[in-house]
């Protein structure tokens, strides 16, 4: 519980300053994100297949998580990665800057401690658009 708490404090501290840099821009769910690219028209949407590289730190700068190459239905992750995934189209590029709420909250995940904030360089490489399934 201390280390929640503790966890917490820093978060509101470092999103109020983050959200003082250029170009940073927060979400009404409190995401913070910065765009390098915003990619194609077509933005991600939840049911999306995506093909993305990305690396995860933590605000002490701990990579927790990397990966070159990798592909997962958009809104079958933390719910700070598919909202920030839906403001980018293939080859966009974003750093998201992920409060606990929208990540692991107070459970804390593998290795990563009760509301901690996660920090995701992000590149969008390919989206598979969901379609429908027609029915006869």
């Amino acid at each position: 519980e201390y280390k929640a708490a503790v966890n917490l404090a820093k978060e509101e501290a470092f999103l109020a300053e983050n959200a003082k840099n250029e170009g940073v821009q927060t979400t009404e769910s409190g995401l913070q994100y910065k765009l390098v690219s915003a990619g194609a028209d077509y933005k991600v949407q939840p049911q999306d297949t995506v093909w993305v590289s990305y690396k995860g730190t933590l605000l002490d700068g701990t990579v927790f998580d990397q990966n070159d190459s990798t592909k997962f239905i958009a809104n079958r992750v933390i719910k700070g990665w598919t909202e920030g995934l839906g403001l980018l189209g293939e080859g966009g590029e974003a750093t998201l800057y992920i409060p606990a709420e929208l990540a692991y909250g107070q459970r804390g995940n593998r290795g990563i401690a009760p509301n901690s904030t996660l920090i995701f360089d992000v590149k969008v490489h390919k989206v598979g658009q969901f379609v429908e399934p027609e029915t006869k």
